[in-house]
């Protein structure tokens, strides 16, 4: 289990670093995704939420508990995000930050029934 946890902290420490740096480049720099930007926005935060609902679940074992803990991580970071993109020449947007929102809703329901299940 120590294994498993490490493993989830590492997994997200650089997952969240690789998103930041992408988030942060300059727009004529950063790489084009190829989808829509709203759905980029939903995708990554989806991850990321997930990413955090499994290590914060390893830790406390209430899969609601740690989906709430994600979604709240989320949505103050989506904050933060698009608030110091100003620095480096990206637009803040509040719509992205919904997409970031949605994004994380969506993962933390769908994940937590599915840790509830594999908890038995």
């Amino acid at each position: 289990m120590r294994l498993a946890r490490r493993t989830a902290s590492v997994v997200l420490l650089i997952y969240w670093v690789g998103l930041f740096v992408l988030t942060h480049t300059p727009p004529q720099q950063a790489p084009a995704p190829g989808i829509n930007d709203k759905v980029a926005h939903m995708l990554a935060y989806a991850v990321l939420a997930g990413l955090i609902q499994i290590w914060r679940w390893m830790r406390v074992k209430d899969p609601a508990r740690a989906g709430m803990t994600a979604l709240a991580w989320c949505l103050l970071y989506g904050v933060a995000d698009e608030l110091l993109q100003i620095l480096v020449g990206r637009d803040c947007e509040l719509l992205d930050w919904m997409a970031d929102a949605a994004g994380a809703a969506c993962a933390v329901v769908l994940l937590t029934p599915v840790l509830r299940y594999w908890r038995r």
